[in-house]
């Protein structure tokens, strides 16, 4: 698949086919460019790194550009990646007891969002959207640690649900009507981990362990990795991603290049119109699968872990796919590393840099009684994880609205902030 951009006068370059690159995201992900991504949404760059509108001379804002892809397309090709038909759901974040607990708990954040704008209409205004990093119905979360730490500093409103999928957020597009109404200065999100893990997909994105030699994992690694190359990892890192790696699948790579084009088309999408607005991401931490639960004098944790049958999500899935168990954790590790460098690499991109900042919260949780389940930290942990949000915040503020002439990073990990 070519990547030449052909140059001339029209809107679209001539032999430029927008569902044969869709296409390569299945049959051949690994071989999928950046460029790839970036003439889905409509530019590329010329020799000198300038953005160029696709298939035109003149250089241009890239975010004006018009995309060669929709919402539509992008969800016919999730439903591609994992199988599913048309009529199949994309997550069940608004269905059964789940969807009960995250609008009772969402009702109750409006309420606050009001309750804080009407004590401080200076406050600094944010909109959540996500999954349940962000809206944990049954315990304190990011967006909590954030509201009870800032004392009426911060206004934020979240239509985060737990158990949401990042392709769903896509679709129904709620963020889209409350970024218009509320204006935010910041717009936090988060999504992917349930597109990856919801209905046992762990068991689509593992393979039987391919014979990868050395070479072939650290040419790999260096290739996405934005934050850090081979030589930089630590000894501990090495070693799992040369045992996690060889078990990815295809699928696997399929979906972190679809994960790549989703945040990158929904991002661009907003700020078309919300151009000053600074968007902060995050891509989890390394999940431990395990069937362990907590003891009985831990009682919410002893109940829930129980109710939920953690194991379920990660440990059961990598069974049903015989992986053996020595693997599972590297495995989990070499997922949610190439997840947060394609997010990292969109905030250090030229496009969006002036926009987005990431959060990475890998390594986060060092210890096993870090994790409530397979999926979410405990609160003291989402706490930790606030404090650099607000950080990130304060340093952004500083440097836009007082002068600070040290601009905010464009990645904050949280690891080494709190040290």
């Amino acid at each position: 698949m070519s990547t030449t951009n052909v140059r001339g006068e029209g809107h679209a370059p001539s032999n430029f086919d927008a569902q044969l690159v869709l296409e390569q995201f299945t049959k051949n992900p690994r071989d999928v460019q950046q460029a790839h991504i970036n003439q889905l949404l409509g530019y590329d760059f010329d020799v000198d790194a300038n953005p160029t509108v696709l298939g035109r001379v003149e250089p241009i804002n890239p975010i004006l550009a018009e995309e060669y892809v929709t919402h539509k397309d992008i969800e016919r090709l999730i439903r591609r990646i994992f199988d599913l038909n048309e009529n199949s759901a994309l997550g069940t974040a608004n269905k059964g007891t789940m969807g009960r607990l995250n609008r009772r708990s969402q009702k109750k954040r409006v309420k606050r969002f009001h309750k804080t704008l009407r004590k401080n209409m200076d406050a600094v205004k944010i909109l959540a959207e996500g999954d349940s990093w962000f809206e944990h119905p049954l315990m304190n979360d990011i967006i909590d640690w954030m509201y009870f730490r800032s004392k009426n500093k911060y206004a934020i409103q979240s239509i985060a649900y737990g158990g949401d999928w990042l392709t769903n957020i896509i679709k129904e597009g709620k963020y889209i009507e409350e970024l218009s109404i509320i204006q935010p200065d910041y717009f936090l999100l988060t999504g992917g981990g349930n597109d990856l893990v919801g209905g046992h997909k762990i068991a689509l994105m593992t393979q039987a362990k391919a014979d990868l030699s050395a070479e072939t994992i650290i040419a790999w690694v260096n290739k996405e990795g934005k934050s850090a190359t081979w030589e930089q990892l630590t000894a501990q890192e090495q070693a799992h991603l040369k045992m996690g790696i060889p078990y990815l699948s295809e699928e696997f790579f399929s979906f972190l290049r679809a994960g790549n084009l989703q945040y990158r088309f929904m991002i661009k999408q907003i700020l078309k119109k919300h151009t000053n607005l600074k968007i902060l991401t995050q891509g989890y931490d390394y999940p431990i699968p395990t069937f362990k639960k907590a003891p009985i004098f831990k009682p919410k944790q002893f109940i829930l872990n129980r109710v939920l049958k953690n194991g379920h999500w990660l440990k059961e899935a990598l069974i049903l796919r015989r992986i053996p168990e020595e693997a599972h954790a590297s495995i989990l590790f070499a997922m949610i590393w190439f997840f947060n460098e394609m997010l990292i690499g969109i905030a250090m991109d030229p496009v969006f840099k002036k926009n987005v900042f990431h959060i990475d919260c890998r390594g986060v949780a060092k210890r096993q009684k870090d994790w409530f389940d397979e999926m979410h930290l405990v609160p003291a942990r989402y706490r930790d994880i606030a404090n650099i949000y607000m950080k990130c915040i304060v340093a952004i503020d500083r440097h836009e609205n007082h002068n600070d002439p040290n601009p905010p990073r464009n990645v904050y990990k949280v690891i080494d902030e709190l040290t």
